[in-house]
């Protein structure tokens, strides 16, 4: 976060939510790591890890939903990037609300390719999500299009009770920064 100049909240409750991309780009399995770390109101820091993607499933990189390619959150911090909501009117999720940039895979094949990749900046949809309903899933596939997505249904609960309780005091919407194995 530092080397990278990125803003580091500090604030009682006030969450830091850092996505961890593996560098495999190959693997269509739930690879990267969510964060989330917050200091209490007794000045204590907190920290928790889940298994996560943060890349797009092989099926989206074989069919890009957009006729620019296939949408990979590029690295970076977001602020205000997302807010509560129902994820396509079915569950409770983090939608996006601010801008991002992504690259564009555009070459549909199973392996993303960022090198030279043209950059989209706006609203794209890149939300944060679960992947199954009932059980951890250990294949990506079509659970993201570019989505940060969780493996295990119950891991976004916990997830989402920790931002629920920082949204009391900081408002609705939260910041996500997505930093890369180097």
């Amino acid at each position: 976060m530092k080397k990278h100049e990125h803003v580091w909240f500090k604030k009682p409750f006030s969450v830091n939510i850092v996505g961890y991309r593996t560098a495999d780009l190959n693997s269509n399995a739930f690879n990267d790591w969510m964060t989330v770390s917050w200091l209490d109101d007794q000045g204590m820091w907190f920290f928790r890890r889940w298994p996560i993607t943060t890349d797009p499933g092989t099926y989206y990189r074989e069919h890009p939903m957009n006729r620019k390619g296939t949408a990979v959150l590029k690295p970076g911090q977001y602020r205000g990037m997302w807010a509560l909501g129902m994820f396509k009117g079915q569950y409770e999720a983090l939608l996006q609300v601010g801008p991002c940039t992504v690259w564009r895979d555009n070459d549909k094949n199973e392996t993303i390719d960022i090198d030279g990749a043209a950059e989209d900046y706006g609203r794209f949809g890149i939300c944060c999500h679960r992947a199954s309903a009932s059980r951890t899933s250990t294949v990506v596939d079509r659970w993201s299009a570019g989505c940060q997505v969780f493996a295990d249904p119950d891991h976004l609960d916990e997830f989402l009770a920790i931002v629920r309780y920082s949204m009391r005091t900081f408002g609705p919407k939260v910041s996500y920064t997505l930093l890369v194995e180097e």
